[in-house]
């Protein structure tokens, strides 16, 4: 996958997991929602004293895992570089990332008032490195069920050979 292909599959899939680096040398693993934004990085809103944006001040390099809406599918792996942005400078940055995931809000200075009362800022990633198109940066498939279940329909052999052909 290219950083184009990239860029195209997190502006349509907003599903992520981030992965920075703690202070100790451990990984510290969140939740996020992502976008792109008009120069083609990966944005992310957290708050000002969140763990990981304490991380990424201490150490930009960012791992992002995303994942398609339908979680199941599609996915690619990011690695950049981050760049926070503190409001007020992020604010329009902030509106610009709630409309590419969301669309428009019902009322925009309610939305700022709730960045700024959140201390939010917004985490802007370069794309540096993709998971090669047909390559598997790392993956599983787990059963647990009696494969050798003639009377199963469903998630029998045949399934798991094809998910994992497809993955």
């Amino acid at each position: 996958m290219s950083p184009d292909e990239a860029r195209a599959f997190v502006a349509s899939n907003h599903r992520a997991v981030l992965i920075t680096r703690r202070s100790g040398g451990g990984l510290q693993t969140s939740p996020v929602l992502v976008g792109v934004d008009n120069e083609g990085k990966v944005v992310i809103s957290t708050r000002e004293g969140a763990y990981k944006a304490r991380n990424l001040r201490r150490d930009p390099t960012v791992v992002l895992c995303v994942l398609s809406d339908a979680f199941f599918g599609r996915w690619t792996q990011v690695e950049g570089t981050a760049q926070i942005v503190s409001l007020p400078e992020a604010m329009e940055g902030l509106v610009d990332y709630y409309r590419c995931i969301s669309g428009e809000h019902p009322d925009w200075d309610d939305y700022r008032r709730a960045m700024q009362h959140d201390q939010r800022v917004l985490v802007r990633v370069s794309i540096d490195a993709v998971a090669e198109e047909g390559k598997v940066a790392e993956g599983a498939v787990c059963y647990t069920g009696d494969l050798l279940d003639p009377n199963r329909a469903k998630y029998d052999l045949k399934y798991y050979v094809a998910m994992a052909k497809e993955l």
